[in-house]
């Protein structure tokens, strides 16, 4: 088959229509220095630092030698200041406002300290390009002075084929924050300090809408700027006064100043910072509670405006010249190929209410006869490229954990020989995607094959998924209600987390980012029991203790061949056999519980140690906080090993 391509395009040449006497023409060059601009400098969709340009002057003046008329075609050359984005800074307050999922601490102090800090040998890839463009303007001047010496004003506007540069780096960073936070909340009653710890990944870029478009495609940061950047048309305007001096006659020198206002095309450019923290009391260093963080900001600009110190010389010519009036001109460029048997097609899937993009969606493009062509998973950008499609009309469809989306069709008069065609398919689904990570308690290694649940005993709402080999998993989260994920797998003890599904805005965002921990259990190896608490000289057991017994009911229930013992423990005030009394009573109240769910009695035991196993300095006669009292007041749970 013939392809034929039509490419149309206008340029404007000027030709003569009057002869007029003009007293004196000119052409010149004129370079220069572009000052820094701090807007531009500072913000981060740019970082842009002080710049050169030369151009070509062209001009003409009138009968009265004070109105004129002048053009000017330059190159400019904006450079890049790396020094902006090779230091900063990650606050605490950046990692606490972009907590996912848990149960969140209220931090009373320190964090605005912005002692985590990340330099250039914490960057890994590090790429960037100079703003440049090449530029044509024209507009009146207006010249004043007599003899040798004159003042020029101008004004100047036009196009601008810009190439806007780029810079992106990516890297990571341990936090080993040495200052403390003072906090509240869920790990224990009253206020503690807490110093924060943990790992962090970094990536921050800010380039052109095109071209950020162009290198989604591809997979690794050096194959995607190995890419070159494609220019786009702008609009450009110069506003500038000159001292003009005449050496001679025919030729004159000049300084002055600028301003150049800069149109800029759309722009992509943010900072993502996820990681994990940990809290530790400061002091005793124990890690009480882990807390996933997501941490985005994406940038926004506006137009760029910069001032510059100007240099040049001028020829002048004397006599009359023609002035063309101008004309537009529709230029026509013929692309054939002889054949075009095969074709590309780019496909983008993107949520309906956030416009997110979606990576590692399922895509299927289909023949009328229902027939599957060719399948592929959109990459980190959201897109998957078909190469070596045949023409011909097509269905377009994807699946992202295991929901469909919408379709969207092709047609084969749609497909250009040479060209990626771009198609969008769009997720319209109202439930939110829990998208997690299922990990070891106190560490980051990640367990494989747990099976996580998400409920709502009340809806009667239960879903179940397995993790994958690096403890990823999803699954879908109703739009309203209250429910609880956890993780069942022999020989591990899971947190269970509460996720309110109110919390979040279905048309803001579409996944909600979690991470569950569970314990591996060893006999022998005693486990704490978090939020089993009692009142003031009781052993009742409360209904937020409950919640925490489940969790030992569902191991149980998970491994049915183990023996548990469940062990109560006070701290040193009042007298040695009181708080032995009182352990072993809150034990027995524990070991009842669990056998009220269905646990046969002969597997569980309750234990009372009293004061016997305080896990710091807070024995009699020491004085001590109650927070660190808080630590020894703790209910555990271990496997009876075989034998014993």
């Amino acid at each position: 088959m013939m392809c034929v391509q039509l490419i149309y395009g206008q340029s404007t040449t000027t030709s003569s229509t009057s002869q007029t006497f003009i007293p004196k023409s000119y052409i010149g060059m004129r370079g220069g220095y572009l000052l820094k601009s701090k807007y531009a400098n500072t913000n981060p969709m740019w970082y842009l630092k002080d710049g050169k340009f030369i151009e070509l002057n062209f001009g003409t003046r009138g009968n009265n030698g004070v109105f004129g008329f002048g053009g000017a075609l330059g190159y400019l050359n904006i450079a890049r200041d790396a020094s902006k984005w090779q230091s900063g800074t990650l606050n605490r307050k950046m990692i606490y406002d972009s907590i996912t999922g848990g149960t969140h601490p209220i931090i009373t102090s320190g964090l605005d300290d912005k002692s985590i800090t990340f330099s250039k040998q914490n960057i890994t890839d590090e790429y960037h390009k100079n703003f440049r463009g090449v530029y044509l303007l024209a507009g009146p001047e207006i010249w004043l002075g007599s003899k040798a010496f004159k003042v020029n004003a101008y004004l100047q506007a036009g196009i601008s084929y810009n190439k806007v540069g780029y810079y992106y780096i990516a890297g990571n960073k341990t936090i080993a924050d040495p200052a403390t936070v003072i906090l509240t909340g869920p790990f224990g009653a009253g206020t503690r300090n807490y110093i924060m710890k943990g790992d962090a990944v970094f990536e921050q870029f800010g380039m052109s809408n095109k071209y950020f478009s162009k290198i989604a495609m591809v997979g690794t940061p050096a194959a995607a700027f190995a890419i070159k950047e494609d220019g786009q048309l702008s609009f450009l305007a110069k506003a500038g006064v000159s001292a003009e001096y005449f050496v001679s006659p025919k030729i004159s020198i000049h300084a002055g100043a600028s301003y150049w206002y800069i149109a800029v095309p759309k722009m992509e450019g943010a900072q993502y910072a996820s990681g994990q923290v940990s809290y530790f009391t400061n002091p005793g260093n124990v890690n009480t509670n882990n807390q996933l963080f997501d941490y985005q900001d994406p940038y926004k600009t506006k137009n760029l405006g910069y001032i510059s110190a100007n240099v040049g010389v001028k020829y002048w010519i004397g006599g009359s010249h023609k002035t063309k009036a101008p004309k537009t001109v529709r230029t026509k460029k013929t692309k054939c190929c002889s054949t075009c048997p095969v074709y590309a097609l780019g496909v983008t899937a993107r949520d309906k209410y956030t416009k997110e993009i979606l990576p590692n969606t399922d895509v299927v493009i289909k023949n009328n006869a229902g027939e599957i062509i060719k399948t592929g998973k959109t990459n980190s950008f959201g897109v998957f490229v078909f190469e070596k499609i045949v023409a011909g009309d097509y269905t377009i469809s994807g699946l992202l954990n295991n929901v469909a989306l919408e379709n969207s069709n092709i047609k084969e008069s749609e497909l250009i020989c040479d060209q990626v065609i771009q198609k969008e398919i769009i997720y319209a689904d109202r439930n939110f995607i829990v998208k997690g990570r299922a990990f070891e308690c106190n560490s980051t290694t990640p367990i494989s094959g747990i099976n996580v649940v998400l409920e709502n005993i009340d809806l009667a709402f239960k879903k179940s998924t397995m993790t994958d080999a690096d403890g990823n998993f999803m699954l879908q989260l109703p739009e309203a209600g209250i429910f609880y994920l956890y993780g069942r797998k022999e020989n591990f003890l899971s947190q269970t987390e509460e996720v309110t599904s109110d919390n979040y805005n279905r048309d803001k965002n579409l996944f909600v980012k979690l991470e569950i921990c569970a314990e591996k259990v060893d006999c022998g190896k005693a486990i704490n029991l978090k939020n089993i608490l009692f009142d003031l000289d009781k052993y009742a057991i409360k209904a937020e203790a409950k919640k925490e017994l489940n969790r030992l009911v569902r191991f149980m229930q998970d491994n049915p061949s183990v023996k548990v013992e469940v062990g109560s423990h006070t701290d040193c005030r009042n007298t040695d056999s009181y708080n032995q009394t009182l352990s072993e009573n809150r034990a027995k109240a524990s070991v009842d519980y669990v056998v009220s769910q269905g646990i046969a009695s002969n597997r569980i035991t309750g234990k009372g140690y009293g004061e016997t196993q305080l896990l710091n300095k807070c024995a009699d006669g020491v004085s001590c906080s109650e927070a660190e009292h808080s630590i020894n007041r703790r209910t555990e749970m271990k496997v009876i090993c075989p034998g014993k």
